[in-house]
């Protein structure tokens, strides 16, 4: 229940902040570190996004997991179609993986990359991430762990 009143919270306080600044609701398809779907509002000084995935497979371990994804960017304009994006993904993870049930999951991965407009609906962009940290519980144990330079992200978002 906590996790739909927050969920609530961000996507109101996500489209009311955007609206004040007339931004533009735009679509992102990621791949890499982070490979989902965000629906969000992008502006030139910052980006704010939601998604969620899903993964599953029929293997004897079965996999089913569910991922709700929150986008925060902040952006430095460097020329007329290139910008520095810098923020953070955070995301809430829930279902099993490989058998076993996840009582809670969290991760935070902080980003850095460039974005490149190639047309007013269409910007691709390349991130690097210099640092990560998940937090699983799992059978009442807490496992955390931080990774230094794990993940490139790849994708793009097509602009309403």
């Amino acid at each position: 229940m906590k996790n739909s009143a927050l969920i609530v919270f961000c996507l109101a306080s996500l489209f009311s902040v955007g609206i004040a600044e007339g931004p533009r609701v735009g679509i992102d398809v990621l791949t890499g570190g982070v490979s989902t779907a965000l629906v969000g509002v992008n502006t030139s000084a910052y980006e704010l996004g939601l998604g969620y995935s899903s993964q599953s497979n029929d293997a004897s371990l079965k996999t089913e997991a569910n991922v709700i994804t929150f986008k925060g960017f902040l952006k430095d304009t460097l020329s007329k179609s290139v910008s520095l994006v810098y923020g953070a993904y955070y995301q809430l993870i829930s279902g099993k993986v490989s058998g076993t049930f996840i009582d809670s999951a969290s991760a935070i991965i902080a980003v850095v990359g460039v974005e490149y407009v190639l047309t007013d609906d269409l910007v691709l962009t390349v991130q690097y991430s210099p640092f990560a940290s998940s937090s699983f519980k799992v059978s009442g144990t807490t496992m955390n762990a931080s990774y230094l330079g794990s993940q490139v992200i790849i994708g793009g978002a097509f602009l309403l």
